[in-house]
């Protein structure tokens, strides 16, 4: 190696080791568990948060700006607000493997701030939708709990339905984890 490059070599460690930080490589894995049943796809889900309560739920409601940071969704919208009781629309297309689906989904979400979300699908093209996300603090720091019951709407092989909503749901809280880095640096 010439001296050159081994002048640089720390640098350029350390801005890897930054930008590992930053993507969310030395954060707590996410846990997802789907059940399949009936029809029904149940989700449940625990996010670790790197950040404070109060920047977490910014980018937990923040459905007007979700197009920007979700990698699936295309359009994302506040339809109506009255209180603490929203109306939002998002459609885009979700990927696993060789499948796509392209979803459309209008809510209607009750917030309980700084607490927990609760979100019910009142048009679109899945069947049943329903979500509750409940921040909770623990000895380890902040944590998402995500649970959410569907029907879809659209036929995929039993084989395919457990894998992509597992990567759908991991992929969606990666991408809101980053969100919240990028807005809120330690």
């Amino acid at each position: 190696m010439s001296a050159r490059v081994l002048r640089c070599l720390p640098l350029t460690l350390l801005a890897a080791c930054s930008l590992a930080r930053a993507s969310g490589a030395e954060l707590s894995p996410i846990d997802v568990q789907v059940q399949v049943a009936g029809g029904h796809v149940r989700v449940q889900a625990r996010v670790p948060l790197p950040v404070p309560r109060e920047q977490a739920w910014a980018v937990l409601t923040d459905y007007g700006h979700m197009a920007a940071f979700l990698p699936n969704v295309e359009e994302a919208r506040v339809l109506s607000a009255n209180g603490n009781r929203l109306t939002t629309y998002q459609h885009g297309t979700a990927h696993y493997g060789i499948f796509s689906y392209d979803f459309e989904i209008t809510r209607e979400v009750t917030l309980q701030p700084q607490e927990a979300v609760h979100s019910r699908m009142i048009s679109g093209n899945m069947k049943q939708f329903d979500a509750q996300a409940t921040l909770q603090d623990t000895a380890r720091g902040l944590v998402l709990d995500y649970h959410s019951d569907s029907v879809p709407g659209y036929w995929l092989p039993a084989f395919v339905i457990k894998p992509f909503a597992e990567h759908e749901t991991r992929e969606q809280f990666e991408a809101m984890r980053r969100e919240m880095l990028r807005r809120y640096p330690q």
